[in-house]
């Protein structure tokens, strides 16, 4: 219920104190959430994987603390240079194939009624 609340509060709120987007850090985490996604279970097994072929004994420590830790890093690494190397230059090509979205007409022009044209001033002399 909390976590709902505090989503929400992050999403909707008007006069929030903090904001988590204003932390430089953690949207740098969300720009690569798909590749840690991906890469999270790869990088748990890899982690299981050495310390078995190391022949570490199972501890508390490596399970609080040390598996979670490595993990994390490895994850964030191989998010990065996927991000790097295959995500980005899938967002360039997409920018570069999407048309740009249409530029909105100036607000002038948006108050008259389609059926009168615009009617360029005329200076008239008097006298």
């Amino acid at each position: 219920m909390l976590a709902v609340a505090v989503l929400l509060e992050q999403n909707y709120g008007r006069f929030s104190l903090f904001k988590l987007g204003n932390v430089a850090p953690l949207r740098q985490l969300g720009r690569l959430a798909y590749g840690l996604y991906m890469w999270h279970a790869v990088a748990l097994v890899g982690v299981d994987e050495v310390f078995h072929q190391l022949a570490v004994p199972p501890s508390v420590w490596y399970g609080v603390l040390t598996r979670p830790v490595l993990a994390f890093g490895l994850s964030v690494v191989g998010a990065i240079l996927s991000f790097r190397y295959v995500e980005l230059p899938f967002l360039r090509l997409y920018a570069r194939l999407m048309p740009r979205p249409a530029q909105p007409e100036p607000a002038h022009e948006r108050l008259l009624p389609a059926v009168v044209p615009a009617v360029p001033a005329v200076a008239v002399e008097i006298g």
